[in-house]
């Protein structure tokens, strides 16, 4: 999401005939997107943002992003040469912000503002923004607080968007939304696989992924577009958090581990080649060895492609950062390890089983491209933009190679 934030305020001062830099010492204009879904993540752009101005102290300075809206103005007293801080909801008004601070003008507080849109040229593949913000108030996350209620760009807006990014050569979209399958257009009542139907038309497109969806937005007419639509990548990431219904009630994920692995059953039996992904967190306030060995259970049954294990984090706002966390920092380490430990064990197993066999691959960068699973594939003399099958000769770490 970041990414694709970064882009579309990209897009916007460009148009207003600023022009990309690759060296911050030397630019005019510095804006850091920030993120604030983790400690380390907030604690490490702070850093980075203080040695930024140290080593450029004439540029201009502009803070966005998830951090912005969590600490608004304050952060004017602890960085006094920050010109302005922008939400997530205010990046399409970079354009006259950056402006003003270019010019001199100070301390602009940009928390509020809505969407546009922004004439783009693409890459091989490009994200694009459908929704943002949440309403699941899951119990350890800020993003409903610093993202606020889910909204939904139009999708004629959506799709302009992606004719545009079409016509300069993409050929992959990677939709993406804090709750990417809650979408709904607002003014047709048209749903998200309405929207990823209607954009599998668009000439050009060859691929189409999303990010990040909620189990319980999962629906049967979403499951069986991966066996209708042969431009939808074959790859879906479904956070599930535990594999302990106690910790999912606790974690306020509105799904059982039983619900889960049905969504899991009934997306293969659709597509039997559908790579799937998980979030897991470990370490969670009350989480006991029967717990986090229930998330392991699930795991296993799942037969996950790739798996993300996190740390618990207390986050300041959440309803878990009032709960007691009890597990030491030394067990949410071994959870850690363990958790780690198998995801690469599947994740290996799934790619040696496509040695001898052949995978569709776009390559984003030449030499390097992903599967419709979203595997890595590395084939030397592959060049940007290249398409098609490619056979599998043998697995170097987590890379698919090819010939």
């Amino acid at each position: 999401m970041n990414a694709a934030d970064s882009s579309v305020m990209r897009g916007i001062l460009e148009n207003r005939s600023f022009e990309f830099s690759e060296n911050p010492e030397e630019a005019d204009l510095i804006i850091f997107n920030s993120c604030s879904i983790r400690e380390h993540a907030e604690d490490r752009m702070f850093s980075n943002l203080g040695l930024a101005m140290k080593k450029n102290p004439k540029a201009a300075f502009i803070l966005a992003g998830c951090t912005a809206k969590r600490h608004g103005a304050k952060l004017f007293k602890r960085f006094p040469h920050l010109g302005a801080v922008v939400a997530p909801s205010e990046l399409f008004s970079i354009g006259e912000t950056a402006e003003k601070v270019l010019s001199g003008v100070a301390g602009i507080e940009a928390l509020e503002g809505g969407y546009g849109f922004v004439p783009r040229h693409g890459g091989v593949s490009e994200f694009v923004v459908i929704q943002t913000g949440c309403d699941n108030y899951c119990s350890y996350c800020v993003v409903p607080f610093l993202r606020a209620a889910e909204r939904y760009r139009p999708a004629e807006d959506i799709l302009r968007e992606v004719r545009c990014l079409a016509a300069s050569g993409t050929k992959e979209i990677v939709f993406l939304g804090q709750n990417v399958n809650s979408y709904r257009d607002e003014k047709t009542g048209g749903d998200f696989t309405d929207l990823l139907a209607r954009a599998a038309e668009i000439d050009g497109i060859l691929r189409i992924r999303f990010l990040t969806s909620h189990p319980k937005d999962i629906s049967a007419k979403l499951i069986d577009e991966f066996a209708r639509n042969p431009r939808l990548a074959r790859h879906l990431h479904l956070p599930v958090q535990s594999g302990s219904d106690s910790v999912l009630r606790a974690m306020n994920r509105k799904y059982t581990s039983a619900d889960y692995l049905g969504i899991v059953e009934k997306l293969r039996e659709s597509a039997k080649d559908v790579a799937l992904t998980t979030d897991v967190i470990v370490g969670f306030p009350g989480e006991t060895d029967s717990d986090f060995a229930d998330t392991l259970a699930l795991i296993r049954k799942a037969d996950f492609d790739g798996v993300y294990v996190f740390k618990y984090s207390p986050r300041e706002g959440t309803a878990s950062f009032r709960m007691e966390d009890d597990v030491t920092e030394e067990v949410k380490k071994e959870r850690l390890a363990a958790g780690l430990a198998l995801a690469k064990e599947l994740a290996l197993k799934k790619r040696e089983a496509y040695i001898g066999q052949k995978a569709e691959t776009l390559f984003e960068n030449d030499d390097v491209g992903h599967s419709s699973q979203n595997y890595l594939v590395f084939k030397k003399g592959a060049k940007a933009g290249d398409f098609g099958q490619v056979l599998i000769k043998a697995v170097s770490g987590f890379r698919l190679m090819a010939e």
